[in-house]
């Protein structure tokens, strides 16, 4: 991915969440949840029987 990209699509994120990227907190809070999201189990759906 390219800077701009990469860029583009944080200052996104922080405007549809309303995150206050000066804010060293809700910066962390970004970063933890991007960089835990690969170690949450992928959950596969049930199927009924």
């Amino acid at each position: 991915m390219r800077a701009n990209a990469g860029s583009y699509r944080v200052g996104r994120l922080a405007k549809d969440f309303d995150l206050d990227l000066d804010d060293p907190q809700q910066r962390l809070w970004l970063w933890l949840r991007e960089t835990t999201m690969d170690l949450a189990p992928k959950s596969t759906p049930t199927v009924p029987e």
